[in-house]
């Protein structure tokens, strides 16, 4: 993901493409897969169908101590 994905677009552009039209940055294929699901899933249209943060926590936990190794 770039620093700013969307820094090129005023803000009437931004709400609709990216809060009516569900538009999302793009995640780099060499990511960790739970990392990219995460992602997606925080990004859901639906509050609902959103991971509760307790779960960010503990899916970011993981990710950081599989990058630390045994």
């Amino acid at each position: 993901i770039q620093s700013d994905p969307f820094q090129d677009l005023q803000v009437p552009a931004f709400m609709e493409r990216v809060a009516k039209g569900d538009e999302r940055p793009k995640v780099k294929d060499s990511w960790p897969a739970p990392l990219k699901q995460l992602l997606t899933r925080c990004w859901k249209a639906e509050h609902a169908e959103r991971p509760e943060f307790s779960e960010i926590v503990t899916v970011l936990a993981g990710l950081l101590a599989s990058e630390d190794g045994p």
